[in-house]
């Protein structure tokens, strides 16, 4: 979190101190002799409004802060009887970008990514009319290369095998492919079995779920790796790639084995396709002087998919909700909205016996967990008026009713006491 967002923090937080402290004393008086409300409870309760705005407003806050913050990993783990649902939102765009399309074209969701980049770079470096063509080229010939790659092309990989050693094959993308929804299915058929206290099937869900990651991230070094060709190239990989191509065409000139000519060959094609310009290639040298473009923090809105509006929407509530919350601004409205985002959180990874563990679990749990207590604060909080009592409800209340405190007149005047007959 910047210096910026701190400083902010700690004033709206001092700013929410001072206003209960003002809403207290503007009250001190107005309620009925032995009410309850002013006494501890009163304060108390304010206290719980207040601790739970600020947990709320900082965790948006980092949130907002952090540009590569998604909440795609927690929906994609969600476990529990509506895990599908929360699965659902974020689909598997890691898959996506790597599945081509059914008519032999790009992977969809690569493009997207690359486009989004491609324009990002071009208005951070003020590119020229003709850079930007330039520029254009280099991304169709990248394309051009990485589907040729995900088509054809096979790799060395480490496929899960039940006993060692591991078993190492040479997979195109599409086996691969192939290969990740074998998992997958497996993983699925482990989780069919929940609720369970069978440890044997904990233990095969985890070790099923444990197979599937590593394969996963197989395919993503994979991917990265394509992307990457298209930003930038290190000067001295491109040297040793240079001399390599050298060395291996006075080779193939000179070898007459056909099956050493076809590897050679396609060694140097691979390592020319490598050295193909990247889109830092354009820039002029002035250009060069402002330095790498930052990773976008995040893509355009015109390209915002379901997960985007989802990650629009968890991180500015909770810095929202939160801030009301400390400032007891519409405290019973923002209470009930906060408890049911809280929920919300709650439902995606239930304690539930016989369900696996939630992952960095701090403690032990069985149904009740912190976020479950704090969405019953919350709801308890929704049904008092507490920010009548210390925040801006109060002194809404106080200008707008000419200083009658509204609770005290719904209850009505205290009776007066009988006199005695004489």
């Amino acid at each position: 979190m910047t210096w910026i967002f701190t400083g902010f923090l700690l004033a709206l937080f001092g700013l929410s101190l001072l206003l209960i402290m003002l809403s207290l004393r503007l009250l001190r008086g107005t309620a009925l002799a032995g009410d309850t409300s002013c006494s501890a409870t009163r304060f108390f309760l304010i206290g719980l409004r207040v601790a739970i705005g600020w947990h709320c407003f900082v965790e948006g806050m980092e949130k907002i802060t952090s540009p590569t913050w998604s909440g795609e990993a927690y929906l994609r783990e969600a476990s529990g009887p509506v895990a599908g649902v929360y699965r659902w939102v974020p689909g598997d765009r890691l898959i996506a970008r790597a599945t081509v399309g059914a008519d032999g074209s790009f992977p969809a969701e690569l493009e997207r990514e690359w486009r989004d980049y491609l324009n990002a770079f071009a208005a951070h470096h003020d590119l020229s009319t003709d850079q930007l063509e330039r520029a254009r080229g280099i991304f169709d010939q990248r394309k051009s290369d990485t589907l040729t790659y995900l088509v054809s092309k096979s790799e060395t990989v480490t496929k899960a095998s039940a006993y060692p050693p591991e078993l190492k094959l040479d997979m195109n993308m599409k086996q691969r492919l192939e290969e990740h929804e074998r998992l997958l299915s497996r993983v699925r058929a482990a989780e069919a079995k929940f609720p369970t206290m069978d440890k044997e099937a904990h233990a095969e869900w985890r070790s099923t779920k444990a197979d599937l990651a590593k394969f996963r991230a197989d395919i993503k070094r994979t991917l990265d790796a394509e992307t990457d060709k298209l930003k930038k190239i290190d000067e001295t990989e491109r040297a040793k790639l240079k001399k390599s191509i050298e060395a291996d065409t006075a080779k193939w000139k000179t070898t007459k084995d056909a099956v050493a000519v076809a590897k050679l060959k396609e060694t140097i094609d691979e390592n020319t396709a490598k050295l193909r310009e990247p889109l830092s290639d354009v820039l002029t040298s002035e250009q060069k002087l402002k330095g790498p473009m930052p990773e976008p923090k995040g893509m355009p809105i015109t390209s915002w998919r379901l997960l985007e509006f989802c990650d629009f929407l968890v991180k500015y509530s909770l810095v929202i909700f939160g801030a009301c919350l400390m400032l007891g601004l519409f405290s019973r409205v923002t209470s009930l909205a906060t408890a049911l985002l809280i929920l919300s959180f709650y439902l995606a990874m239930p304690p539930l016996p016989g369900w696996p563990e939630i992952p960095r679990l701090e403690g032990h749990y069985l149904i009740v967990n912190k976020t479950l207590i704090e969405a019953i604060a919350l709801l308890a909080l929704t049904f008092i008026p507490t920010g009548r009592w210390a925040g801006v409800d109060g002194l809404i209340c106080l200008f707008c009713c000419g200083g009658k405190n509204q609770e005290s007149g719904a209850r009505g005047q205290e009776s007066p006491k009988a006199v005695p007959h004489s």
